[in-house]
């Protein structure tokens, strides 16, 4: 077995334990009937985590004949979740995370331009002309990392798609803000920051998603680069965030990253682990001789992620690197496996070893 085949286990999992074919839906909970898996626990919707279980199925497309019809079935499942509209919602990182997984829907010809274009246009008003950055939701003064990193990259891979390359400008910019405001002088990316006095201030945890999607934003930027010289130090530079994020979150986990080391909140952090696979595989395969330690350091997490199963083949939220009993139910949520499906993919795009 590759690692291939471990992520297409993991993918047909999610879909034979969490999809719900009469909404169009993933459950929040495996086994819970209908509309009630989708709402339960917590919060009353969770249209990112939707936006994730996207992406695990465009993993699919070429190889898993399911995955290019579902894909499309899951966009309108999210639209009809919010009133038939996909841009229906406060939550700018919301906006950002479908518009990323639609583009790439879009790349790979699932779905037409119009839902990318849609979601791309209405990130923009989440944009602070004044304070720079992205605002988490309309109408709240915080700006944080998954609004702000997540639009910018939407904006900068549908610019030329829109015919708006000031789009692209607008990304390069917000990438500054976000080196200027929120990653600190050894790397460490805070959660965001709110207006105090007059200036930023800069608050918030360590977040592994932020770490990567700071990082995947100086990706994104090194593709548009406009000579070998930008995108050599945007690599660089993406590289430095991704090696000093992840020797904090795995720093008493024997290198297993762990975002509920910080206060173990909520249900949200588990799945987190896996947006920043996905990205440090995005720098690894951009720059493969100058990050071979970060493509070690993936397959650790790919390795932990998959002794993390229970009987179901469930991806629990408990990843220690060492093979367990089988993880318990309860904490096999739709967040924990959709982390370990995307862990499992992007170190299958990795070339080297099986585990």
């Amino acid at each position: 077995m590759d690692w291939s085949d471990c992520a297409q286990q993991a993918r047909e999992v999610l879909v034979a334990r969490y999809w719900d074919e009469r909404s169009g839906l993933f459950r929040v909970g495996a086994g819970l009937p209908g509309r009630i898996g989708v709402l339960l626990p917590g919060a009353p919707w969770h249209p990112w985590w939707q936006a994730q279980a996207l992406e695990v199925l465009l993993d699919g497309v070429g190889t898993d004949p399911g995955a290019s019809a579902r894909a499309p079935r899951l966009v309108d499942g999210i639209a009809a979740g919010q009133g038939g509209d996909l841009t229906r919602t406060a939550f700018v990182d919301d906006l950002a995370w479908l518009g990323l997984a639609t583009w790439r829907a879009h790349t790979l010809g699932v779905l037409g331009p119009e839902p990318a274009l849609a979601l791309a246009a209405a990130v923009l008003a989440g944009h602070d002309p004044v304070l720079g950055g992205f605002r988490w939701r309309f109408g709240d003064d915080y700006h944080n990392v998954p609004a702000t990193a997540p639009a910018a990259m939407l904006l900068a891979r549908t610019a030329a798609l829109a015919g708006a390359p000031t789009r692209l400008d607008l990304a390069r910019a917000t990438a500054e803000w976000l080196h200027a405001h929120v990653v600190e002088p050894s790397g460490v990316v805070r959660d965001g920051c709110r207006p105090r006095q007059g200036r930023l201030v800069a608050e918030g945890p360590l977040w592994s998603y932020n770490v990567g999607t700071v990082a995947g934003l100086d990706v994104v930027l090194a593709d548009e680069a406009r000579d070998d010289a930008e995108r050599g130090w945007r690599l660089d530079r993406a590289a430095w965030v991704l090696r000093a994020g992840t020797r904090v979150l795995g720093a008493d986990t024997d290198g297993i990253w762990r975002d509920e080391r910080h206060d173990g909140q909520g249900v949200d952090p588990q799945l987190f682990r896996g947006i920043l696979a996905r990205h440090l595989a995005d720098l690894v395969l951009a720059d493969p001789a100058g990050a071979p330690d970060l493509a070690e350091d993936l397959r650790r997490q790919a390795a932990a992620a998959w002794s993390a199963r229970d009987g179901r083949g469930r991806i629990g939220a408990a990843w220690t690197g060492r093979r367990s009993a089988g993880g318990s139910p309860a904490r096999s949520t739709l967040a924990a496996h959709l982390a370990g499906a995307l862990v499992l993919a992007s170190t299958a795009r990795l070339p080297g070893r099986s585990p």
